[in-house]
């Protein structure tokens, strides 16, 4: 049976009870029974839960885009959630592609074993990193300037390359934190995905829970960066 959605439906998904306001009444949950998002446009979670009609999936997939950090997960734990929220596409955005906590990670070792679960590797460390190379891009205190990076040509085309992809596949860009708020995969190129190009970003948790960005516990600082970077992107 198809499932049926409307503007009426609500999935609240706070906690790892999941209740859904809608035609069919279901429940669905993920291997991993997290908890998962709520997104006022249309209900969300993962797009591998059962009762998904082809249509419904499609449309969550081409406005979605996961995050993950590798932290000091081993390979089982890090795959399994690739493999849990439907990865097709791992997008690498860190600067420098290597890890002590997570070897795994490790440029040389990483796109075979992706390979293997039939996921396509993309390497954007070098115009999405958050650590460049290139010292103009420092502030005085050695801080990245996230405004300066985001306002190169070099990096419009590469999160222009990014937001192209989940018009055919279900992308997710990594880097190592756990934590996006504290990571720049949020704070520098959440606002040029989310608010300049009208994706969505949903970010995957160690423990397999899934949040979207505005459901994230911030601190001032972050969020100040978040707001002061919009009014530059």
């Amino acid at each position: 049976m198809r499932s049926r959605f409307t503007s009426r439906d609500r999935l609240v998904t706070n906690s790892p009870e999941l209740s859904l306001n809608a035609f069919s009444n279901r429940r669905p949950r993920t291997s991993l029974g997290q908890s998962l998002c709520y997104n006022a446009r249309y209900p969300t979670w993962s797009v591998e839960s059962p009762g998904f009609s082809e249509t419904i999936r499609q449309k969550i997939v081409q406005d979605t885009v996961y995050t993950i950090g590798h932290s000091n997960h081993d390979w089982d734990s890090f795959s399994a959630l690739l493999k849990t929220h439907g990865i097709e596409i791992l997008v690498d955005t860190r600067s420098n592609p290597a890890s002590r906590f997570a070897s795994f990670s490790n440029h040389r070792t990483l796109p075979g074993l992706l390979e293997h679960l039939d996921i396509e590797y993309v390497f954007l460390g070098g115009p999405l990193g958050g650590k460049p190379s290139d010292e103009s891009f420092y502030d005085a205190k050695g801080k990245p300037d996230y405004r300066k990076m985001r306002a190169t040509d070099e990096f419009d085309g590469a999160v222009e390359q990014v937001a192209s992809m989940p018009r055919r596949a279900n992308v997710a860009q990594t880097c190592s934190e756990e934590d996006p708020s504290a990571c720049h995969r949020l704070l520098l190129l959440g606002p040029s995905l989310e608010e300049a190009r009208g994706l969505r970003l949903l970010h995957i948790r160690k423990s397999g829970e899934v949040l979207p960005t505005n459901r994230l516990d911030r601190s001032r600082k972050h969020q100040r960066q978040i707001q002061g970077s919009l009014l530059n992107t």
